[in-house]
């Protein structure tokens, strides 16, 4: 939501997107804290777990959840983008677009921690590596050109793990592993 309010923010209100973008990065910072400090350390297992129905065909679910280890790592995102934002403060070229870009990143990678779904988790996974390349990327450059290569170097590990997991799921000839 934070990333299509500044989307649709007009460009030449630079300094309004980027105080905004990091009022929009304290809040997730807040709510972890409060569940950080809440965060019941003598029963570890998942908490704040939610688990809603998705794509019952393949028994998918939405199913996020934070553990001890996730939340440090969900506190550790949620500590760094505000000072990432901030950091960003001296880019004067597509600031709402960067900004828009650099708070769906933060989505991205929040989901990615607290994802308990294999589909979900590869779903935010997916979707971090686009936002980073394309973040990443955009300001990477002071002229204002951006670096294609880096897009196709994040995509090839991913193209590289899918036609692996093809591979070994269908056997070495082809054909599948489990007999009938």
């Amino acid at each position: 939501m934070a990333a299509v309010i500044l989307f649709v923010m007009p460009d030449d209100a630079r300094l309004t997107i980027k105080r905004l973008a990091l009022v929009f990065s304290l809040v997730p910072l807040i709510l972890v804290l409060l569940m950080w400090f809440n965060y019941d350390r003598v029963d570890a297992g998942i908490q704040y777990e939610v688990m809603l129905d998705w794509f019952p065909l393949i028994n998918s679910s939405f199913h996020l959840g934070l553990d001890g280890i996730s939340l440090s790592m969900v506190l550790l995102t949620a500590i760094l983008t505000p000072l990432a934002v901030l950091a960003s403060f001296e880019i004067e070229d597509n600031v709402r677009t960067y900004m828009a870009l650099f708070m769906l990143m933060e989505m991205a990678m929040l989901g990615l921690f607290a994802a308990l779904d294999l589909i979900i988790f590869f779903i935010f996974w997916e979707f971090s590596l686009g936002r980073c390349t394309s973040s990443s990327s955009y300001g990477a450059d002071r002229t204002g050109n951006t670096l294609p290569s880096s897009s196709l170097s994040t995509r090839w590990p991913a193209a590289w793990v899918c036609y692996w997991q093809f591979r070994l799921s269908a056997g070495p000839w082809g054909h599948s592993i489990s007999r009938s």
